[in-house]
């Protein structure tokens, strides 16, 4: 028998090896499972711009925070490329959990703002970002409670104010982009969702 086939049989003999196989067949088989498809437009009516995720899995469902992020910052730059240059109103975000057909939990995320023309006076908005927590829980007040120890703790949303002040720009963000939240749940069925975001604009030069 080859010295090569002899060792990768030994390597499966061994038992952190075969722990080691055991956790990367899970890996992939529960990124099939989570793996979804990632919506790849905003949806649009009038000045309304949404888009709307839902998944099994809280986490992947709130991953669709960076795609509403990056599609509205494009839109941004798309409108100022045509000599539309605008700015973004009203961000929000709606989360709902709920059982599917097969009695599965599921998350969905619906994201939106508005993008409307800018007014006289004003600078127009060339990018858009976030930064913001989920958590789940058997109460909302023990969601609530994971959300404010982690805006606490992590000190995220100053270290992103932070990183935007040494790259020389202004990050902003009107009272009404931050601490923008949604919960969902049932203390029936001791199952809960909150999530904390905060949004900013980058002014055009």
């Amino acid at each position: 028998m080859p010295s090569s086939l002899i060792h990768i049989l030994n390597l499966f003999n061994n038992k952190n090896m075969k722990n080691f196989f055991a956790v990367l067949v899970l890996f992939f088989v529960s990124s099939s499972i989570f793996a979804q498809e990632m919506p790849e437009e905003l949806t649009v009516t009038g000045d309304l711009y949404e888009l709307e995720f839902t998944s099994p899995n809280a986490t992947v469902a709130h991953s669709s925070a960076n795609t509403f992020a990056n599609l509205v910052g494009d839109k941004l730059k798309e409108k100022c490329s045509e000599g539309d240059s605008s700015i973004v109103l009203n961000p929000s975000v709606i989360v709902k959990i709920f059982s599917n057909e097969d009695n599965v939990t599921q998350y969905r995320v619906s994201w939106s703002c508005r993008i409307v023309s800018v007014p006289p006076g004003v600078k127009p908005d060339y990018g858009f970002d976030r930064r913001g927590t989920l958590y789940t829980g058997a109460s909302a007040e023990i969601v609530e409670k994971l959300i404010q120890k982690n805006v606490r703790e992590s000190n995220k949303v100053q270290l992103w104010i932070d990183a935007f002040a040494l790259k020389g720009k202004t990050l902003n963000m009107p009272d009404s982009f931050s601490k923008v939240r949604s919960f969902s749940g049932s203390n029936t069925e001791k199952k809960w969702i909150g999530i904390e975001e905060y949004f900013g604009t980058i002014k055009a030069n």
